[in-house]
């Protein structure tokens, strides 16, 4: 496009319906990209200028510079901060999978040890120390014979289902989901482009690798463990039952970052149009615009 001063004495050229906007500029009202856009000439003064698709503003093409630099600085910047946030939800996920599943397991299994003690005493058995006649309780060596019996293995069974040791698994479970909780959300909202279901399988599969690969090492010493002669009642539940409270918690923490992850989007959309008034909405148009729907002008 010519940039040579019109001749007064001439008539005006008309623009042409191919004549575009080529390149990046924003319009100064709503922030919409205004490429694409049929470039207009005033009748008066002849200055070019192009019309916000969004909000209809004119935008003169000659009183700033393009911004298509600026952009690309911009975009670069962007692809580097979702780079890094990629990593740090991942790292972040996995870690919090990881670490209050071992957690879980240890003191699910130790609580456990309490109610398989209670039921050997009830079998009139004891848990004293024969040589200092003193009861050490969950820290007595457990009797493996008895264990490996029905009323043992029944015991071991009910152990997992008891208050005493539902309580604190569910207190973890809780303290988890809350620390998890601004990683499944960042996951949704980065994801936003994709449908509802990839959100909710990107949310549950970073803390269900870091717990499944706490839970193989408690498998692991488990096996290693619980057979033993000479372990106590809290090494032995431990070995026992914490993988069951261990597999609880996976579950649970993949169940509610995906579910999470998936309305993400739909919750920081209605947050926003909550606090923001409309004119302010342009700042974060983005979380309309990139699932294909127009910003709320109510």
């Amino acid at each position: 496009m010519s940039n040579a001063p019109h001749d007064p004495d001439l008539p005006r050229p008309a623009p042409t319906p191919r004549e575009t906007l080529a390149g990046d500029r924003l319009c100064v009202q709503c922030l919409h990209p205004l490429a694409g856009s049929a470039i207009e000439r005033e009748a008066t003064t002849g200055l070019l200028y192009a019309r916000c698709v969004e909000c209809g503003t004119a935008a003169a093409l000659f009183e700033y510079p393009t911004a298509a630099p600026w952009l690309r600085r911009f975009k670069s910047v962007a692809a580097a901060s979702f780079a890094v946030l990629a990593i740090l939800v991942i790292a972040a996920s996995a870690g919090i999978g990881g670490i209050f599943t071992s957690v879980v397991s240890e003191f699910g299994g130790e609580a456990s040890a309490q109610s398989i003690a209670d039921a050997y005493r009830a079998e009139g058995f004891s848990t004293k120390d024969p040589s200092l006649n003193y009861d050490n309780g969950i820290y007595a060596v457990a009797d493996q014979t008895w264990l490996a019996s029905d009323a043992g293995r029944a015991a071991v069974r009910a152990s997992r289902f008891k208050a005493g040791a539902l309580l604190p698994v569910a207190g973890f479970c809780l303290l988890s989901a809350a620390l998890l909780s601004p990683f499944a959300v960042l996951t949704g909202v980065v994801a936003m482009r994709r449908g509802a279901v990839t959100r909710a399988l990107a949310g549950a599969l970073f803390p269900s690798i870091g717990g499944a690969i706490s839970l193989a090492s408690i498998l692991a010493m488990s096996a290693f463990t619980a057979n033993r002669t000479g372990v106590t009642w809290r090494t032995f539940a431990e070995a026992e039952n914490g993988p069951h409270f261990a597999v609880l918690l996976v579950v649970w923490l993949a169940i509610f970052a995906g579910v999470v992850a998936a309305f993400a989007p739909i919750a920081a959309a209605a947050l926003f149009r909550f606090v923001l008034p409309p004119r302010d909405r342009r700042l974060v148009a983005w979380i309309w615009e990139w699932r294909g729907k127009p910003v709320p002008r109510d």
